[in-house]
C-alpha cells in the first residue's frame, strides 16, 4: 500500500516559511496550514448568531471589516453574510463538528487559502509600498479587517493587536507571488541592518 501523499502548503516549490531581517525590523512566517473555515448564515437571525456564538465560542462580529478572537479561532466579518474563522489545524475538526452539530452552513477553504502573519518595526512601512489602504493605527486599529489589494494581489489583512503586527490571507494561487513581493520589498531593512 502507497503512503499517504504529504499535505504541502502554498510555498513547498519556494521552500520558505520564514523570513527575518535583523534587529527586529521585518519578521515574515507562512501559517498557511492553519485551519480556514467559510460561515454563512443571516445576521438579523437570533437563531443563527445564537448558534454561531455557541460553535465558536465568540460571537461573530456584525460591523464591517471587525474580528472577533474566541478561545479556538478568530472569526473575521467578510461580507454581511459571510465570516472567514480561522483556527489551529488541530481545532478544525472540532469546529466542523460543532457547526455541523448547530445546523450551521460553511465549506472548509483550508487548502485554498494561504497566510502570513507579519511583524517588526518596519512592517507598516513595508505593507504601505503595496497598498493603498489607510493603515495609520488611528485608522486601523486592533481588531479590524479589510479586504484590499497588496502588490496587485486580493488579501485580507489583519491588525490582530497593538503591536507592530499584521495577519495576511490570500488565495493559495497569489501566495508565491506574494512572498516574493514581499522579500523584495524588506531588501531596504536588510540594507539599513
Amino acid at each position: 500500500m502507497a503512503d499517504a501523499p504529504q499535505h504541502l502548503g502554498p510555498l513547498a516549490r519556494l521552500g520558505r516559511e520564514r523570513l527575518s531581517v535583523p534587529d527586529g525590523a521585518f519578521l515574515l512566517e507562512d501559517r498557511s496550514l492553519t485551519a480556514k473555515l467559510l460561515l454563512r448564515g443571516k445576521p438579523a437571525d437570533p437563531a443563527f448568531l445564537e448558534a454561531a456564538e455557541r460553535a465558536l465560542g465568540v460571537a461573530p462580529p456584525l460591523e464591517p471589516n471587525r474580528s472577533a478572537a474566541g478561545a479556538t479561532a478568530t472569526v473575521f466579518w467578510t461580507q454581511p453574510d459571510e465570516w472567514l474563522v480561522v483556527a489551529e489545524p488541530t481545532q478544525a475538526t472540532g469546529l466542523m463538528e460543532s457547526f455541523d452539530h448547530a445546523g450551521l452552513l460553511f465549506t472548509d477553504v483550508s487548502d485554498g487559502r494561504a497566510a502570513f502573519h507579519l511583524s517588526g518595526t518596519g512592517v507598516l512601512d513595508l505593507l504601505c509600498k503595496g497598498t493603498s489602504l489607510d493603515l495609520h493605527p488611528r485608522s486601523f486599529q486592533p481588531g479590524h479587517c479589510a479586504q484590499t489589494k497588496l502588490a496587485q494581489a486580493s488579501v485580507l489583512l489583519h491588525r490582530p493587536g497593538e503591536a507592530a503586527a499584521y495577519d495576511l490571507f490570500c488565495d493559495r494561487s497569489f501566495a508565491e507571488y506574494l512572498w516574493l513581493w514581499i522579500e523584495d520589498a524588506a531588501l531596504e531593512f536588510t540594507a539599513e541592518s
